[in-house]
């Protein structure tokens, strides 16, 4: 268990009132969560996750790829246009 949800724990915060928990997708993290605030949903943040997609695209598709899951991020609702 890392050192920073340890201190968490000891400190006082409680998963029960949390909705989600939003990281940077680092493994050690998610496993230190998932073993402290096993019932909380965990999911990476947008950033985190967007730049993982790009980097796995040649240079000239990714700030097309990233606009347009952007547009996503920012629509309303799931609904189309």
């Amino acid at each position: 268990m890392g050192m920073f949800s340890t201190s968490m724990r000891n400190r006082g915060f409680e998963g029960s009132i949390w909705e989600l928990i939003s990281i940077d997708g680092g493994k050690g993290m998610m496993n230190a969560l998932d073993f402290i605030f096993p019932d909380v949903p965990k999911q990476r943040c947008w950033a985190h996750k967007l730049r993982n997609v790009a980097n796995h695209l040649p240079k000239k598709l990714q700030k097309a790829c990233t606009g347009q899951a952007k547009d996503i991020y920012d629509a309303e609702n799931y609904g189309r246009p």
